[in-house]
């Protein structure tokens, strides 16, 4: 895997194209990088999720606030690779160094979120119109613009929280040209992306099968065992998530010399 000078630069970083089977390297590095420290990943992911929830009760202030607990998140992660310690006051390194920035990417990912759907509610309406038709082709052209818009919706939130966020407090990128570059990666690194989620995606399925089964065979017992293991298993899988963000990054992103 790349390894990126991540030297807090202005340099607009190189997106590297990698392989497909990098997808499946930025899973094990993310658990070679977890076993370091599972700890402190274990307790800032719980509470960037407690701060996101507490935030959830003010209309948008948790997608204005979960750019910069990822970016602080990530930090923490690079900290760890630096062999320092990963503090919970890390979580918010990301505010105290680029906290404009990072407030600003959630405000456009809420604006294009809602300018996105509005704009297929209003096409998929248009399609309901034509129910009463005889023909179908209305129907169909708005559900075919509806698909699309909310592809796209997806992917502009899933590119700005998933690169963006790394790309401005290491590289000091803006919001927007983050949010272009971020796009970018993901269209010249589909394949790996794909191995990469559909992997992660078998991983999540076979562990809630084995628990299943193990809950199953032990019976009463089972009841008891099987929340603790699922417990378990959110417990690593959901900070492994947030380091492939980082794993990920480091493979794609690199300085130009």
């Amino acid at each position: 895997m790349n390894e990126p000078q991540m030297n807090l630069t202005q340099s607009e970083p190189a997106i590297q194209s990698v392989s497909a089977a990098n997808g499946i390297s930025w899973i094990t590095d993310a658990w070679e990088i977890f076993k370091q420290a599972p700890t402190p990943f274990i307790l800032a992911w719980l509470l960037m999720l407690l701060l996101m929830l507490a935030s959830s009760v003010i209309p948008f202030a948790a997608f204005l606030l979960s750019p910069a607990l990822i970016a602080g998140y990530i930090m923490g992660i690079h900290k760890i690779r630096q062999h320092q310690n990963f503090a919970m006051g890390d979580l918010f390194e990301g505010l105290k160094t680029q906290g404009s920035q990072l407030i600003m990417l959630g405000v456009i990912t809420i604006v294009a979120a809602l300018i996105l759907l509005l704009i297929g509610a209003v096409c998929f309406s248009l399609g309901l119109s034509g129910i009463d038709s005889r023909s179908s082709i209305p129907l169909l052209a708005g559900m075919a613009i509806a698909l699309t818009l909310g592809v796209t919706l997806f992917l502009v939130i899933a590119s700005a929280l998933w690169f963006a966020p790394s790309l401005i407090v290491f590289h000091q990128t803006p919001p927007k040209p983050a949010i272009r570059l971020a796009l970018k990666a993901l269209g010249k690194n589909l394949l790996p992306f794909t191995v990469f989620s559909l992997l992660l995606l078998l991983l999540s399925a076979a562990i809630s099968v084995f628990v299943g089964l193990l809950s199953s065979l032990l019976g009463p017992l089972g009841a008891i065992i099987g929340p603790l293991l699922s417990l378990a298993a959110t417990l690593v899988l959901g900070p492994m998530s947030m380091i492939t963000m980082y794993t990920s990054y480091q493979d794609i992103f690199t300085l130009e010399d």
